[in-house]
Parts: C-alpha cells; sequence; structure tokens
C-alpha cells in the first residue's frame, strides 16, 4: 500500500491511472486499491458540530483544489451514446457489470414494497435502477443534479414505455415532497450529500410511517476511522483531485446512530453476490406498548398456579413465579412495569430480572422488592 503525503505524489499516481484507463476499466480499478493518502487532521469530538463539518471541507478542498459546490457533482458524457451503452456496460467488464447487476438484485429483493408503491431516487445517476423499478409497475420519481443524467432517464424511459417523474434537483429537494411516499432509495448517491444531516431530519415528512429508506451499496463501514469525514482511499481520492465529486465516508456506528437519533431503526442486508452488497433499511421507530395479564400464554410460572387473570403463589420455593414475556424489540431504551396484588401475607423477598435473548442474557437484576 503506498501512502501518499502530499498533492505532488497523487498527481503522479493519478496520471497512471489515466494510462490504465485507456487501457482498460478493469485495469484502472486494479489500481484503486494499492494507494491512499494520510494527513494529520484533527477530528473534533462532536460530530453533529460546524467546526467538525468545516474541518472536512476544507480537507475536500485540499484535494479538490476548488470549495465544494453541489455544480461539483456534473458529469460529463456523450448523452446518445449513453442511451444505448450506459455504465455499467460501457466499461466492456464482465466484472464491473456482475457487481452491479448483482447489486441492483440484491436492492430489489430487500425493498419488499407492495406493488405500485410510490419511490423517490436520489442520484439515479445512469438510471439503471430506476428503470428497473419503473418497469415493475412503481410509482417512480428520480431526482439528480445533473441535467445529462436527467435527460438520459427521460429518453431511456421513453423508449422502454415505463412511465418515470424526473427531476433536475439536489438532495435538498426531499423538503418540498408534499405527499409523503412509501420508500426513498439512496444508491451509491447519499455519500455525495454535503449537509446529511438536513436530508435525515426531512426523512420523517417524506416518508409514510409506515415507509421504508434504503441506503444502498453507501461507504457506511465498522473500521471507517471517524464518525463520517472525507474518504483517502484512492478510488475516492480519484474522484475527488479529477472530477470535484464529494466522496464521503461514515462508520456504521455513527450511521446507525444518527438515524436512531432522528426516530430511525436500521437494519443491514447484506450478500456476497456483489462488493456493493451492503443495504441499511431504516424504518421509523414505533412505540411498543402492551399490557400482559397473567392468564396470557406467554406469562409462564414455576411455582404460580393460574387463577383468572392472576397468579396464585402458595409456597415460597426460590423459583420463578412469572417469566416471560419474550418479545422483539428494536434496540433502544424500553420500559417496563410489574404488578401485584394485595398478598394474604406480607412477609418475604422477590427478586425481577429483566434479559433478552429469551432469558439467556441478564441486563437488569433488583432485589428485595
Amino acid at each position: 500500500m503506498q501512502i501518499i503525503r502530499m498533492l505532488d505524489e497523487l498527481d503522479e499516481t493519478l496520471l497512471k491511472l489515466e494510462s490504465a484507463q485507456r487501457i482498460s476499466d478493469d485495469q484502472l480499478r486494479k489500481l484503486f486499491p494499492i494507494f491512499r493518502m494520510d494527513f494529520n487532521t484533527r477530528v473534533l469530538d462532536d460530530p453533529y458540530s460546524a467546526e467538525y463539518a468545516k474541518i472536512q471541507f476544507n480537507l475536500y478542498h485540499k484535494i479538490s483544489g476548488k470549495n465544494y459546490s453541489v455544480q461539483n457533482e456534473k458529469s460529463e458524457f456523450n448523452l446518445d451514446s449513453a442511451i444505448v451503452r450506459p455504465f455499467p456496460y460501457y466499461t466492456e467488464s464482465c466484472e464491473t457489470v456482475g457487481d452491479h447487476l448483482a447489486a441492483i438484485a440484491h436492492v430489489i429483493r430487500s425493498m419488499k414494497l407492495k406493488p405500485r408503491a410510490s419511490i423517490v431516487e436520489f442520484g439515479p445517476g445512469w438510471g439503471n435502477t430506476t428503470l428497473f423499478l419503473a418497469m415493475m409497475g412503481f410509482d417512480i420519481t428520480a431526482v439528480d443534479i445533473e441535467e445529462n443524467f436527467c435527460n438520459l432517464i427521460s429518453q431511456r424511459a421513453a423508449r422502454a414505455g415505463v412511465e418515470i417523474n424526473v427531476i433536475n434537483a439536489d438532495f435538498s429537494w426531499i423538503e418540498q415532497i408534499a405527499d409523503s411516499v412509501d420508500a426513498i432509495l439512496f444508491f451509491e448517491s447519499f455519500h455525495h450529500c454535503s449537509d446529511h444531516l438536513r436530508i435525515i431530519r426531512a426523512l420523517d415528512k417524506a416518508v409514510k410511517d409506515d415507509g421504508k429508506v434504503f441506503f444502498a451499496a453507501e461507504p457506511v463501514t465498522p473500521d471507517f476511522s471517524v464518525p463520517w469525514g472525507i474518504r483517502l482511499d484512492g478510488e475516492s481520492l480519484w474522484a475527488i483531485r479529477r472530477h470535484g465529486w464529494l466522496e464521503l465516508g461514515f462508520s456504521e456506528r455513527y450511521f446507525v446512530g444518527t438515524l436512531k437519533k432522528f426516530g430511525w431503526a436500521a437494519e443491514k442486508h447484506t450478500t456476497d453476490a456483489s462488493s456493493w452488497g451492503t443495504i441499511y433499511e431504516a424504518t421509523k421507530y414505533k412505540p411498543y406498548s402492551r399490557k400482559f395479564l397473567a392468564s396470557d400464554p406467554m406469562i409462564r410460572t414455576q411455582i404460580g398456579m393460574k387463577d383468572n387473570d392472576g397468579l396464585l403463589v402458595t409456597d415460597g420455593s426460590a423459583e420463578y413465579l412469572v417469566y416471560g414475556p419474550y418479545v422483539s424489540l428494536p434496540a433502544g431504551r424500553h420500559t417496563a412495569s410489574l404488578s401485584f396484588g394485595e398478598p394474604t401475607s406480607p412477609a418475604g423477598k422477590a427478586r425481577v430480572e429483566v434479559a433478552c435473548r429469551s432469558g439467556k442474557v441478564l441486563l437488569r437484576q433488583r432485589k428485595s422488592i
């Protein structure tokens, strides 16, 4: 692994990448993993602060040579050629095409949406996933900052005979969604978002209470070195320095924790069929509230006897009067209470335990109640 510390070194390396790209897309991608940059950049403790973000965008400026603007997210390509052979097909790489199609298949399989559900896809790019979803009959809206991509998707949709509502706008368009939708999809796009907290905050209004948000093939990893920030791997450096694109990464702990902070529970779906095979599905937290009477079959006893809606205990054996119910709950804080009727004899002590994994892991214990 080559560690680059100076921009002159980076430019020399990128010249080698350009030579490799003239040979094939495969040759280009083989060089991405062999280098990265290492800056001694201080990171503040609060990843939600303006100061933290300023440090990250100063780093972007250092690498790209310019201030960030959403207008930097531009892609130049021949529209007529792209209608016939969009990415990944123009790469002529079996590995890249196979990876991309397998990732799309994983997204569609993981969505599990009802027929004709409403979907907004942000940053659809070439429109491959968008076209598949439209052909499945979904009510799909595609939002992209790049006008060329919008034109491409519109023309590909016309050729396929399907309807796609195409919007030329940036991520902040999410705040204009008047009628909440069944699902929002970010597929290799969320990491280009310069204000990800603003977008996550807007999800609540944009998505129905039983809706879903999908973050597919995004650079969210358990071992990312900071909560969020500029990625310094070879492919990201190439994208930032050569194209001016914003390339952010997120630690899984920060990403999932931030979703939770704004009321979303995240579930991870993975596949080995593609190197882009990780999806985070976010759904709104739903408060779990249920009252269990002693007569409920989910309430069990070792020393008691069920009597209508109560439990009677006749001896002082050191066994469980009540255990259960075992229910599935999302990660987070929950409150449980246990009520007793007036005992015929007030003597004695009891112990309450809170456990998970069907009683195998003890979380909390309270004695002498």
